[in-house]
């Protein structure tokens, strides 16, 4: 509120004889501590009558003896305005740019209302200055402004300004910026971090919900309590995951026992820890989502095992699931260990019947031909028999060049039945040795018979040459390249 008494009389330039009262409202924001914009609006009320002024023509001033009680004018225009009510008003900023130096800017303006539209009434000004600080609330004021173009009579055309303003300090002892007559925590610095700054006491925990504000994520909101991820701070509201297995608790069939996610029924939000329910736990099963066929063989490790035997033959299908089938051309089917015609053992196939041919021929007779669909079963039924050689022997009668002959020519035609029969042919080759390797030495009929044979030699498995001893030292020579 402002109060003005007069010391003149109108019939000076600078005098004014009236009474006069301006209330004002002032307003100041602070975005950051380093600047702040202000305003102001005043109303001034005179009381009686104001001076007449001539705004815009020339004129002389009044007689001071009172021979002239008006301003007389000189070329005979202009305009009259008398000075009594009047609208103020300014707009500030201020910048802080250092410790002790603020940049400050003012528009100021005032209206005469009883001239209101009239251009001289209406005056403009702007001014620029610098404070230099020199205590907390003391500083020498340096500045300058003018009147814009545009302004009334009020507005100087230059101005210039200089002071100190002198403000006796109340101290600031926690040095947050805050004096200590306004300061609620005069020895805790206020934190300025956007919450309640304007009481000087810091507040470690602005939304109060324990989680003190260097640790808390939503320093601003308070955290829900709610069970899931509580220490972060932040409300989760109604779309929370307690266990914290990325399932909602919405949906989630065991909201505080966290989802193994291991590919099975992992929706649902709950472990599994036996996802094949056959009693062995996940971590300690092979086969995790194939449940154990706990038939007496290897149960254990929770897979399913379909062969036990490993014979090829499935289990619903073998009749001895625990014993490997013998694929000797007899009943290779029924998963069991038949002693047929034929066995093979050590690299060697051995016949129990033999292979018999027309008198002093090469030719096949028909009754050895079951024998020779049970070697051809046995062969294609044991792939991993790579390569076989079919060899031709014969007893100690007859000329050497004659029995080897006869011999390779004989163990040629097996091969040709044996591939009528579905052997491949790259699987085997033929050799005939005579009477160069006998079974059984002497010249007894017995052991003639038992020369007098076809033997099938493993040369080459899986893993490689068998390393079978192909034919005795004598009948090396005849060994095929």
């Amino acid at each position: 509120m402002q109060f003005e008494f007069p010391t003149g009389s109108p019939t000076e330039f600078v005098g004014d004889s009236t009474l006069a009262i301006t209330p004002s409202l002032i307003a100041e924001w602070r975005p950051s501590r380093e600047v702040r914009i202000g305003a102001e609006v005043a109303y001034r009320f005179g009381i009686g009558d104001g001076a007449v002024l001539r705004v815009g023509g020339r004129s002389e001033p009044a007689d001071p003896a009172g021979a002239a009680q008006v301003a007389r004018l000189v070329d005979g225009v202009g305009e009259d305005v008398r000075y009594e009510d009047t609208l103020r008003f300014g707009i500030g900023f201020g910048w802080r740019f250092t410790d002790v130096t603020e940049l400050s800017a003012e528009l100021l303006g005032s209206q005469i209302i009883d001239a209101w539209g009239s251009a001289p009434a209406l005056s403009l000004e702007a001014i620029v200055g610098l404070k230099v600080f020199v205590e907390r609330s003391s500083f020498l004021m340096l500045g300058g402004g003018a009147g814009l173009p545009t302004g009334g009579f009020q507005a100087p055309d230059v101005r210039a300004l200089v002071g100190f303003v002198f403000e006796p300090s109340l101290g600031d002892r926690d040095g947050d910026g805050l004096r200590d007559d306004v300061d609620e925590c005069v020895d805790e610095p206020e934190d300025f971090d956007g919450f309640a700054d304007e009481d000087g006491c810091p507040d470690p925990d602005n939304d109060r919900d324990g989680i003190l504000d260097v640790d808390d994520e939503c320093p601003m909101i308070p955290e829900d309590r709610d069970g899931d991820a509580d220490e972060d701070g932040c409300p989760e509201g109604g779309e929370g995951d307690r266990d914290g297995d990325t399932i909602l608790d919405a949906v989630d069939r065991c909201p505080d026992e966290p989802e193994d996610l291991d590919g099975f029924e992992d929706d649902e939000g709950c472990p599994d820890i036996d996802n094949d329910e056959d009693g062995i736990l996940d971590t300690e099963d092979l086969c995790p989502n194939e449940a154990e066929d706990v038939d007496g063989f290897e149960d254990g490790d929770g897979c399913p095992d379909v062969d036990n035997d490993g014979d090829r033959i499935l289990d619903v299908d073998d009749l001895c699931p625990d014993v490997p089938e013998r694929y000797n051309g007899t009943d290779d089917e029924d998963g069991c260990d038949d002693v047929g015609v034929l066995s093979i053992e050590d690299g060697v196939v051995q016949l129990f019947e033999q292979v018999h041919f027309a008198y002093d021929s090469a030719e096949i007779l028909e009754e050895s031909g079951p024998l020779l669909d049970t070697i051809a079963r046995a062969l294609n039924a044991n792939p991993q028999l790579v390569f076989v050689e079919v060899q031709g022997h014969a007893d100690d009668r007859g000329p050497d060049e004659y029995n080897v002959r006869l011999t390779r020519d004989r163990a040629a035609s097996v091969v040709g039945a044996l591939v009528q029969r579905g052997v491949r042919q790259e699987r085997m080759r033929s050799a005939g040795y005579g009477w160069r390797c006998p079974a059984i030495p002497g010249h007894s009929p017995e052991a003639r018979a038992a020369n007098r044979r076809v033997q099938i030699i493993v040369l080459r498995d899986l893993e490689g040459p068998t390393g079978v001893e192909v034919a005795c030292r004598a009948g090396e020579e005849l060994i095929p390249d």
